[in-house]
């Protein structure tokens, strides 16, 4: 049983003024909010973003940081930094992990730990975690970094469910498309090549 805190560096995202253009425009580097994370296990794009400017007055987070969020109706949401540069909003604390651990296997072990540590969040109006009683939630952990390396297994299988996942966005986008062709009458049904699909369902 350790820490959290003994995972590595735990760090509580910021909010650069929004009085500041200078702060945001143009936007360059992924701003993390919770509504990024839970897709995927690391977030490639965020909604939001800053510019450099913007992130040289906030915490700046490396590629590979665990990202979990301890503020809000989304507790215990958990993702991945794919970028050298980026940042989050104040509702999430991050673990830059020390050589001791592997990142994605942090990450595996508070996503599947989840109920558990936002347990220990004070709820109310706004739930919150804090940053020193996360850092102070005890979990289990392997004795050693080399059985950690079970994360490549899970990583393997993550990578494949994203591989599917984005050819279910392009076929959903695709039928969009062609819903809207049809029905405003910029193509014909007879227009349409099903022979494949025909072909498809014969065999």
């Amino acid at each position: 049983m350790v820490k959290i805190g003994s995972l590595g560096k735990v760090v509580t995202g910021t909010t650069p003024k929004t009085k500041v253009p200078e702060y945001y425009v143009p936007p360059e580097v992924d701003f993390i909010s919770p509504a990024d994370l839970g897709r995927t296990r690391q977030v490639y794009r965020s909604e939001k973003k800053l510019s450099r400017r913007g992130l040289e007055v906030i915490r700046c987070l490396p590629k590979d940081a665990v990202m979990c969020v301890c503020i809000g109706s989304s507790i215990g949401k958990v993702g991945m930094t794919s970028k050298a540069d980026s940042a989050t909003n104040q509702q999430i604390n991050s673990i830059i992990c020390n050589d001791k651990h592997d990142p994605a296997f942090v990450y595996y072990l508070l996503r599947y730990f989840a109920e558990y540590w936002r347990g220990f969040a004070t709820f109310g109006p706004v739930p919150i975690l804090s940053k020193g009683s996360f850092e102070n939630i005890k979990i289990v952990v392997p004795k050693t970094k080399e059985e950690e390396e079970i994360a490549q297994c899970l990583m393997a299988v993550d990578a494949k469910m994203e591989v599917h996942m984005h050819r279910k966005a392009l076929l959903n986008e695709l039928f969009s498309n062609l819903l809207q062709q049809l029905m405003t009458a910029q193509i014909r049904v007879h227009d349409l090549d099903l022979s494949e699909r025909e072909d498809n369902e014969t065999e």
